[in-house]
């Protein structure tokens, strides 16, 4: 391991500055954001067999050292992933399974866990055909997970969904769908994950929520009212529960992206200037952070990843 941890800091010395010059990862939020969690295949870099490999690839795209812990952080550590197949959630995933955790994933159909390149993985558990949205579907996943898996250290909440429309046009089937997509799938997935760290001896335990930035700044949501609603619900409910949980030493905080360079964003965005929008692994690492035991003070926090959008 040690050969490992000095290989590390060799590549960091020498790659300095140079490392960050290019990036790489797919995900869309904001416009449109968890549409890839449920659609698109996942992008980010194949699992390194080789454990030299590894270290130099985690150097490269400063996987680790950036956000302040090392590789196996997470060693034996369970954490749920929702909305693990898309780009920013194959992003944590990848992370998380680099370091040593124990990894269980929702999917909400076949072809999510078909086309993600961690399903064979032995630190993986990924049940199909989960509707987050119908909590008994996510209190039994959550259960099967625990059992497959252990106790339960953190969830991570990125499953979701976007939608465009006007007022005039937006039935009240809309408006509720999103709300199922975004607030509802996350109260379910919170609900079952409190009830289980609760009882992991009391370690207390680490939630992160997707909100976005129309919720924090209710304008950027015109056009698309449904989905900055159900956001805005996400960052209210995030920083509730974090005071109605700090005593247990459950710490609850979201990011709010704003528009993540995907392939599916620059399509619908062809001349937009993709350099100022944050990147998947950029976001990942900031959620991972925010789950990592390192983690012991920051709680109740909708932390803005807009990077220079």
């Amino acid at each position: 391991m040690s050969l490992l941890m000095s290989l590390l800091m060799s590549l960091l010395r020498e790659s300095g500055a140079k490392r960050r010059s290019s990036q790489s990862g797919e995900w869309g939020h904001s416009m449109p954001p968890h549409r890839s969690t449920l659609q698109d295949p996942p992008l980010c870099s194949g699992f390194l067999k080789d454990d030299r490999l590894r270290a130099i690839g985690l150097a490269r795209r400063g996987s680790f050292c950036d956000i302040g812990f090392m590789p196996h952080t997470f060693e034996n550590r369970h954490i749920v992933v929702t909305g693990g197949a898309g780009a920013l959630g194959c992003e944590v995933c990848s992370l998380l399974l680099y370091s040593g955790a124990k990894v269980s994933m929702p999917a909400f159909s076949d072809a999510e866990l078909e086309n993600f390149e961690y399903r064979e993985h032995s630190n993986l558990y990924a049940a199909r055909r989960v509707n987050l949205a119908d909590e008994e579907q996510a209190s039994g996943f959550y259960r099967q997970a625990v059992d497959q898996q252990g106790p339960l250290w953190a969830s991570v909440h990125i499953a979701g969904g976007f939608g465009m429309g006007k007022i005039a046009d937006t039935e009240l089937k809309d408006f509720r769908r999103q709300l199922d997509l975004n607030l509802v799938t996350c109260f379910n997935s919170t609900k079952a994950a409190v009830r289980h760290m609760r009882n992991n001896g009391g370690q207390g335990g680490r939630i992160v929520n997707i909100a976005a930035r129309p919720a924090l700044e209710p304008r950027q949501g015109a056009g698309m009212t449904a989905y900055a609603t159900a956001k805005a619900g996400v960052a209210a409910f995030t920083v509730a529960l974090a005071e109605e949980l700090a005593g247990e030493n459950i710490l609850v905080n979201a990011i709010a992206p704003s528009i993540i360079d995907t392939e599916a964003n620059r399509q619908s965005m062809p001349d937009a200037d993709y350099s100022k929008w944050p990147k998947p692994d950029e976001l990942a690492r900031q959620i991972v952070m925010l789950i990592s035991p390192s983690n012991t003070v920051t709680r109740g926090s909708i932390i803005t990843v807009y990077g220079r959008s």
